[in-house]
């Protein structure tokens, strides 16, 4: 007996018309009239629901393979939410980094065009490029979402700051976000199809420790060089910026890879359970 037979057997049973039921369940009565009919599956509330109003089990009401579409159906709703909701971080990140880094510079410093446009603002998107690989969302989101993120950071440069082009600038940005995710998620998963994603996370972290160290001593060093030097002009500071503008790529790619495969491994390690 099928989901929909058994529905309209417990409905019958109850007294209950599609109206009724489906007052009940807050549906139309079409839907009900979907279900009862095998033209309509209803979702995981709505099982929830009719669990509650008949007063039986889900495994009364559907049988294995209908439990096995469910199943299904329930993974690419989560799917769909999930991919939604990092589209929506991603283009806010994506707009903030355009808004946020050109306007606190060019208010701090009016003559810092050139820093913006050809240091903070690739650099940033490289990093966010990298870092949205671990998000591991399906590519289209990642591109429509980093797309619609280019319409108000125009609008902002027009608002906020007018004296400044944007320009094909915001294009470039785009094209090399872009670049950097399809790179690094290219490497990342076919490095995981080709070898142990265990032994990968542990390589990972240890290269990603190791270069960690060398930037604290690297730093720290010529942090004392120029604090005790006395003929330079530059503060102490200055070698913490600088190296950090160094480091701060190849740790971020580090890390990331390292993140993605510990998240890859604890997914193969339920999907084998």
């Amino acid at each position: 007996m099928s989901l929909g037979d058994k529905i309209k057997q417990l409905r019958t049973k109850n007294g209950m018309t599609q109206e009724d039921l489906a007052g009940k369940l807050f549906i139309t009565r079409n839907a009900i009239s979907k279900w009862e009919t095998n033209k309509g599956f209803p979702n995981i509330d709505s099982l929830k629901e009719l669990v509650n109003v008949f007063g039986v089990s889900l495994d009364y009401l559907l049988n294995e393979e209908e439990l096995i579409t469910l199943a299904i159906e329930n993974k690419k709703n989560l799917e769909l939410n999930k991919n939604l909701i990092y589209a929506f971080i991603l283009f806010l990140s994506f707009a903030l980094i355009g808004t946020l880094i050109p306007y606190y510079s060019f208010e701090s410093d009016p003559t810092s065009g050139m820093a913006v446009f050809i240091i903070f603002l690739p650099l940033s998107y490289v990093l966010l490029g990298i870092l949205s690989v671990l998000l591991t969302i399906k590519w289209p989101y990642v591109i429509v979402a980093s797309a619609l993120a280019i319409t108000p950071i125009y609008v902002f440069f027009e608002v906020a700051i007018p004296t400044v082009r944007f320009g094909t600038w915001g294009i470039g940005y785009y094209i090399l976000f872009l670049l950097v995710y399809f790179i690094i998620s290219r490497i990342a998963i076919s490095s995981s199809k080709r070898k142990n994603v265990l032994k990968l996370q542990k390589i990972f972290f240890f290269v990603s420790i190791g270069l960690t160290m060398v930037f604290v001593i690297h730093t720290t060093i010529d942090a004392i060089i120029l604090f005790n030097c006395i003929g330079c002009s530059a503060p102490w500071y200055t070698a913490v910026v600088l190296n950090t503008v160094l480091y701060i790529i190849p740790l971020t790619i580090l890390y990331s890879f390292y993140f993605y495969y510990k998240k890859e491994a604890k997914r193969q390690s339920k999907f084998n359970k």
